[in-house]
């Protein structure tokens, strides 16, 4: 009998496994080493200035990598947006770069806070079904002034 009650046991645990080792497979990858960088021509610059913004997409190779996607630049700047978009602020969907540019114009003074967001198809089978997740950036702050001091100093020569 106690041989019995062990050896059912012993399929009850290997059933366990096998079903966790299912629900383990069936879980989606996710693109975890998929991200994106954002660089801004300036950090501080006076109204009227016009800024640049560069956002790439990086993948390590590791997991699933976005293959189509629309590709967003997002202000978070209070009442009134300190910025507004020359270039369009969406790109896609689909046909996007890795590499993507938004140019913007500084209208008002204040802060900004700018991120990059996505909402995408990423996978490849086999390991990495075909799903669809948005994928955020890091924000940056960028901040905008009635005029950034310049000041010149002459140069003295012997």
């Amino acid at each position: 009998m106690k041989t019995l009650r062990c050896f059912v046991a012993i399929l009850v645990a290997v059933a366990a496994i096998a079903a966790i080792t299912r629900l383990v497979k069936a879980t989606p990858a996710s693109p975890s080493s998929t991200w994106f960088e954002i660089t801004p021509s300036a950090f501080a610059f006076s109204i009227s200035d016009t800024l640049t913004v560069t956002v790439v997409l990086r993948y390590d190779g590791e997991g699933c990598q976005y293959s189509i996607y629309q590709l967003g630049l997002y202000q978070n700047s209070g009442a009134e947006p300190s910025l507004e978009f020359i270039s369009p602020p969406l790109l896609g969907p689909g046909g996007v770069d890795v590499t993507s540019t938004f140019t913007l114009r500084a209208v008002h003074t204040g802060t900004s806070e700018l991120f990059a967001s996505a909402y995408g198809e990423y996978g490849g089978p086999p390991e990495c079904p075909w799903v669809w997740r948005y994928l955020n950036s890091v924000p940056i702050t960028v901040i905008v002034g009635r005029l950034i001091h310049r000041e010149y100093l002459p140069v003295i020569k012997k």
